[in-house]
């Protein structure tokens, strides 16, 4: 009897426990409370609702509705981070402010939204994230006022023609070769103005690097050749002067250590960025050589290998109609 009484007790104290509480989302107040697109920075605040470490700090990446096509406006992986070793119950101002490579100066229009993560960084550099939940519910509106305009740019094709090349060389080990191929998209913020400094922002395209023969002097790169270096957008820039020099940063998704095929001697950055220059001849845009050197790539041995670019380029200047 005892028994059978329990029973039902037992189901009516488990029916009436709370349920297990998910984290609570912080509340984000946004400054100004109805920004436009015309706003000159938006902040974002809440209360933290944690303690961090010495070595933590708050990030948020802020980000709204993408832009329609052939309008550009600040949209999407927009950071800033909080000072290190906030308290809970401190208020965390992030500040954004519309930043784009087209100089428009101008938010898009839409709602905002954020991801919020406390990142800690150890002792030999690595970050690691963990997400915080949020509220947040705030809409940037176009402002009435000022037209949303229409970014008008003149398109390019960057081409790397027959003989461009990649020389890996290193003290006591024979130099190797890559071909280089691959086509670059290219745009100009406004009209083409001739005499006047030609500033490209590379949009897409990739880089294929032919495999160079083994290096038995080396342990193998664990992760294998780098056949494909695609660009990152609106990262790498291209420069033609109207005196004739010209320069371009290509910021290649790899260690500078891959490109030799070997084994590194530590992590170093997930980046490189080669700064190509050059000098227009007699071949103008058909034929534009350039050259970058990358050094100091330390080898698992403690080799310091070099990687040397030799390329030329044709540049094609596109209507509109063909923008990539």
């Amino acid at each position: 009897m005892l028994a059978r009484r329990l029973i039902p007790l037992v189901l009516v104290a488990l029916l009436t426990l709370p349920a297990v509480a998910s984290a609570k989302a912080l509340t984000v107040a946004v400054t100004p409370a109805s920004p436009k697109t015309t706003t000159g920075k938006i902040s974002l605040s809440f209360v933290a609702d944690r303690t961090l470490s010495k070595r933590a700090r708050y990030v948020g990446t802020l980000t709204v509705d993408q832009p329609p096509p052939l309008r550009r406006c600040a949209a999407g992986s927009l950071e800033a981070r909080s000072k290190a070793g906030v308290r809970k119950g401190t208020k965390v101002k992030l500040t954004y402010v519309p930043t784009d490579r087209w100089s428009t100066g101008r938010w898009c229009a839409g709602k905002i939204q954020l991801l919020l993560e406390t990142a800690t960084t150890d002792s030999v550099g690595t970050e690691t994230t963990k997400t915080v939940p949020t509220a947040i519910g705030s809409t940037i509106t176009q402002d009435p006022s000022v037209p949303q305009g229409v970014v008008v740019f003149t398109p390019a094709r960057i081409s790397l023609l027959e003989g461009s090349l990649m020389t890996i060389s290193a003290p006591g080990h024979a130099d190797r070769v890559s071909v280089l191929t691959g086509v670059l998209a290219a745009r100009k913020p406004g009209r083409l103005i001739i005499n006047q400094d030609y500033d490209f922002t590379v949009v897409s395209g990739a880089i294929s690097a032919t495999q160079p023969t083994v290096d038995p002097l080396c342990a193998a790169d664990v992760d294998g050749w780098p056949a494909s270096l695609p660009v990152q957008p609106d990262v790498s820039t291209a420069l033609l002067r109207v005196n004739g020099t010209a320069s371009y940063s290509y910021t290649l998704p790899v260690n500078a250590v891959r490109l030799t095929g070997c084994r590194g001697n530590g992590t170093g950055a997930s980046t490189t960025v080669v700064d190509f220059t050059g000098k227009l001849d007699i071949h103008k845009l058909t034929r534009l050589p350039l050259t970058a050197t990358v050094s100091g790539i330390t080898l698992a041995d403690g080799t310091q290998a070099t990687v040397t670019f030799s390329v030329f380029v044709k540049v094609d200047i596109l209507d509109e109609s063909q923008a990539p």
